[in-house]
């Protein structure tokens, strides 16, 4: 592609998680940005801390991703390196990856002399017809390019441009009376644009353009139109920030100030809090079910969608998401039905000494919401998932932070959601979407100060540290993470002995039901080591053998559940039981049950941890006491499973004692896989299971995790909420005098 060197080049900042990987949705947001901006040009692999330590791999996927989406933009790759040979290589990369552009910089680690420089860019430059900007900058690199070296450079012919960072704003005027128009000039320093602009630079290599890329390109476009004023108020307004692009910590401040977006999220939300709070929780049901509608709406693309990203199965798909337009439609109902408000009323007696005065209360709105999605479920517990239906039915505006797994599923849902909340004529600022998988993307969403409350599933490290930053704000806020749960299930004697191959069997299919990526999945079996045990065992294998394995959600969660399955197979006294007969593919879960001494179990942290994905292990308790002993030792779950008879429940009140204080939901001859959505349910459980055990993330009751109760003492009835006034107008269920009623005062 030929271009012109001229205009608005970002040097772009490269995304990472916080796992290093590249984070490919956040970078694609940035993109997007610049080009929405129209920027005219895309450098990648900025050289302060990037292009030097980024993998070879990385740039590739890098170039080729930006050069998808940059139609007619021409992408550029910063090569700086500290050899001759290694430029050399990574320039034929940057050919073969389709590039059209490079910016070099002179040999890195090596203060190269008058000589050496020119013959290192005359050898890179006749390796290849790409286009070439030098990049001369002294301050960072010790390393000038004079205006002597540019004389000798001038014979190749595609050394084209220069990015100009000397800091002295005279070098342009030096560069054009040297060398006319042979050169284009890109200022390099932020804070020093409009002037070399204003001197004749052609374009501008911009830093703070990624946190800020309309107003870069307004400065560039009113100084080259001779608007001068106009840019120069941008100018003035944008020079603190710009005045980081010379900091050492470039980079890093230039990813903080990319913040700035999140904290303009969270001032809308905080202004559409104070504007939908007001609403009536009609108002806030209907919305509620016309994001149902929409999500309906969506058709078969959204399933496709989803399916794609998360290799889960047609069927899957459209179970969830008919679940999720259930949740919204349910909870919108509970909504507006009203109990969840825990309206209650004890009016005044002036008779008693002293004076009883009127007190009424009832539940209200925390604020803005932050969701982190679910990378396990791309509806139901993402975007438009029970979470956002919750805050949406207290009164509270929500941020989706999009699960980077599944970016696609949860842009097309964010979009049905506004386009209710449109249709609806909600507040703007009513919900958003952020992207980024980045700690400081997270971090910055938490800390916020407008941000009152948090919901979260996902791993223990992931909720903790949420968790964590949200406790350590000037103001608290609560936090509401499902961590994870390995969900044991006690075998009984008796129930074993009548039916231990129905038992192997139906918890073969819990095991495995969707590769065991649930978090209710079954991962801890606990008996008394006898013969029914190992028949027990024996009918787990069989059955478990003849379960192929299956592609995970990404490839990510495969290679954690491959390296936690080894880590937990390799400890001491663990016996692999059985495995799938079929050989597992890349990214598939391998079926896998194995089993342990109660001693060892008790003796080894690493056997209660959780191995997310098709993967059980059956403990082998001598006694009684000891299954009661481990028992007591388990750590808080999610669920627990008694497998028992009658008779077996009554002879073993100790453990059944001892399972009431770890888990959120007790089960009794059932698997805990399938989490009804109802208002008896209870997803929820002591820590580490979740951050909070007297709240469910599943079911109408959890809209209470996103309200307060407020009291109104001694006021008139013309002025209190009308969830609280005499005539009760809602007709909502209200506890008047301790006596529940829907009746008027």
């Amino acid at each position: 592609m030929a271009f012109q060197w001229k205009g608005v080049f970002p040097a772009l900042t490269t995304k990472f998680t916080a796992n290093d990987q590249l984070d490919l949705s956040m970078f694609e947001k940035n993109l997007n940005a610049q080009l929405e901006a129209g920027v005219d040009g895309i450098v990648l692999g900025g050289s302060l801390g990037e292009a030097s330590v980024l993998t070879t791999e990385e740039k590739e996927i890098l170039v080729k991703f930006a050069i998808e989406k940059c139609a007619g933009i021409p992408v550029v790759l910063n090569i700086a390196e500290g050899s001759t040979n290694e430029a050399l290589k990574q320039i034929k990369y940057a050919e073969a990856w389709g590039a059209q552009g490079l910016m070099l910089l002179p040999p890195m680690r090596y203060k190269s002399d008058h000589r050496e420089t020119v013959t290192y860019f005359k050898t890179l430059a006749r390796s290849t017809d790409l286009s070439i900007m030098l990049y001369n900058n002294p301050v960072d690199y010790k390393i000038e390019i004079t205006l002597d070296m540019f004389d000798e450079l001038q014979e190749c012919k595609n050394i084209l441009a220069v990015k100009e960072s000397t800091r002295d704003v005279i070098n342009v005027t030096r560069m054009i009376n040297r060398f006319g128009n042979r050169f284009k000039i890109l200022c390099g320093v932020d804070p020093l644009a409009v002037e070399e602009l204003c001197l004749g630079a052609d374009g501008w290599v911009a830093g703070l353009v990624c946190a800020f890329p309309a107003e870069t390109v307004a400065i560039y476009r009113l100084v080259k139109a001779g608007r001068l004023d106009e840019a120069t108020k941008i100018y003035r307004w944008f020079m603190p920030l710009l005045e980081l692009d010379i900091h050492p910590k470039l980079v890093q401040y230039i990813k903080l100030a990319e913040t700035q977006e999140i904290d303009d999220t969270m001032n809308k939300a905080w202004v559409a809090f104070h504007q939908y709070r007001k609403l009536s929780l009609k108002q806030r049901a209907d919305f509620m079910r016309a994001i149902a509608l929409e999500l309906e709406d969506c058709g078969d693309e959204l399933i496709f969608t989803a399916m794609r990203e998360t290799n889960l199965p047609e069927a899957r798909m459209r179970g969830e998401r008919a679940r999720t337009i259930f949740q919204l439609n349910s909870y919108a109902s509970a909504c507006e039905e009203g109990t969840w408000l825990e309206v209650r009323i004890d009016t005044a007696d002036p008779g008693k000494t002293p004076p009883k005065p009127d007190v009424r209360k009832m539940l209200v709105p925390l604020g803005p919401v932050v969701v982190f999605g679910a990378s396990n479920f791309p509806f139901a517990y993402s975007t438009a998932g029970g979470d956002t239906a919750c805050a949406f039915a207290a009164g509270c505006p929500v941020i989706i932070k999009a699960h980077p797994a599944h970016s696609e599923t949860s842009e097309a849902v964010a979009k049905a959601i506004l386009k209710a909340a449109e249709k609806c004529k909600m507040p703007d600022g009513i919900f958003a979407h952020v992207h980024g998988a980045s700690v400081e993307t997270g971090k910055a969403l938490v800390t916020h100060p407008h941000t009152k409350a948090v919901g979260f599933t996902g791993s223990f490290l992931g909720g903790k540290q949420l968790f964590d930053w949200g406790n350590q704000r000037k103001e608290p806020i609560p936090v509401f993470a499902e961590m994870g749960s390995i969900n044991p299930v006690f075998l009984l004697p008796e129930k074993l002995q009548q039916s231990s191959s129905d038992v192997a069997k139906m918890y073969a299919g819990s095991i495995t039901l969707g590769v065991g990526q649930f978090c209710t999945n079954p991962g801890l079996i606990i008996g008394i080591e006898n013969e029914d045990l190992q028949n027990f065992i024996t009918f787990l294998g069989e059955e478990i053998k003849h379960v192929a394995p299956a592609p995970m959600l990404h490839p990510g969660i495969s290679k954690l559940f491959s390296e936690n399955r080894s880590k937990a197979l390799s400890q001491q006294d663990v016996t692999t039981e059985a495995i799938s007969e079929t050989a597992a593919k890349e990214n598939q879960g391998m079926p896998t049950i194995a089993s342990a001494t109660g001693q060892a179990f008790l003796n080894n942290p690493v056997l209660h941890q959780e191995v997310f994905g098709p993967y059980s292990i059956v403990i082998r308790c001598k006694d009684k006491e000891e299954m009661i002993e481990v028992a007591k030792n388990l750590e808080g779950q999610l669920t627990t499973t008694l497998m028992a008879t009658e008779n077996d429940m009554r002879n073993n009140d100790e453990l059944v004692e001892s399972v009431k204080n770890i888990c959120g939901r007790f089960i009794l001859n059932s698997v805990p896989t399938g989490v009804e959505v109802c208002l008896s349910m209870h997803h929820g459980g002591p820590f580490p299971a979740t951050t909070d055990s007297r709240f469910t993330s599943v079911g109408a009751d959890g809209i209470k995790r996103f309200a307060r109760p407020i009291c109104f003492q001694s006021w008139s009835n013309g002025l209190l909420p009308d969830e609280l006034k005499n005539e009760n107008p809602l007709n909502i269920w209200r506890t008047i005098n301790n006596e529940l009623t829907r009746s008027s005062l």
